[in-house]
């Protein structure tokens, strides 16, 4: 469908979000950010950014979801993971859309 983005257009408004952070928050936004669209597991996610406790994990995780938003997905196989999820992907994929659709009603 015209009115979804595609990978690299999601990259590409993510990295705009992800560039207004700094630190430890911007360390793992970035890991994600590398992994996306696919999740990576809380284990990997940890090890990437280089912290041992999950108290220290979690904030880290609360930083980074305001920024962006970050999406928990819970897997028997594979245990929790995490994957990027910009909340404002499906705003904008969603004002496409109204744009497209107005855009043919008002040609008719």
């Amino acid at each position: 469908m015209e009115w979804q983005l595609s990978i690299d257009e999601q990259k590409q408004i993510l990295q705009r979000y992800i560039s207004c952070s700094s630190g430890r928050t911007r360390q793992l936004l970035d890991v994600l950010y590398d992994e996306f669209p696919e999740p990576i597991s809380e284990a990997q996610l940890m090890k990437r950014i280089g912290v041992r406790k999950r108290g220290t994990f979690y904030a880290q995780l609360r930083n980074g979801n305001s920024a962006v938003g970050i999406k928990l997905k819970k897997c028997k196989r594979r245990g929790r993971s995490f994957v990027l999820d910009g909340y404002f992907l499906r705003d904008i994929a969603m004002h496409r859309w109204v744009h497209k659709t107005m855009s043919q009603s008002l040609k008719h």
